[in-house]
């Protein structure tokens, strides 16, 4: 009688698994994300990156006299910045998505001044965003 009865429970277990959320597994949902493009007309592409994941960052500049301290929110993206540990600055960036720690995925273009000589000190890699989505556990 025992094996009987854990027969038939075996497949009601198996059912009931499936279909509360994978057993524990987190499904990743992605919302996308509407933006402007960029305005600035001296940068031109450098290099293109597809489907990228990356963590908003958000950096606290100092401000000097009647300049007070801002926060400017960039982009932590290690497969964009192989050999950089500077962050990637998107220039059109949503407001709605520049929070500290906000997981999204993007694809888009590594900017680079006309005139190289520009570059010399940045504390962030200009960027465009082409497409953006926000990862979202389900």
């Amino acid at each position: 009688m025992k094996v009987i009865k854990s027969i038939i429970t075996m497949p009601l277990v198996v059912v009931i698994c499936t279909s509360l959320s994978q057993c524990g597994r987190e499904e990743v949902v992605e919302e996308q994300i509407a933006f402007a493009p960029c305005t600035d007309n001296e940068l031109v592409p450098l290099e293109s990156f597809e489907n990228v994941s990356g963590t908003v960052i958000t950096y606290k500049r100092k401000g000097f006299g009647a300049n007070r301290d801002t926060i400017v929110y960039y982009v932590d993206a290690p497969s964009v910045l192989k050999t950089s540990t500077t962050p990637i600055g998107p220039c059109n960036l949503p407001t709605e998505v520049m929070k500290e720690g906000l997981k999204i995925k993007f694809s888009g273009y590594l900017l680079t001044p006309a005139d190289p000589r520009l570059m010399l000190n940045v504390e962030a890699l200009p960027f465009e965003i082409t497409k953006l989505s926000l990862k979202t556990k389900d």
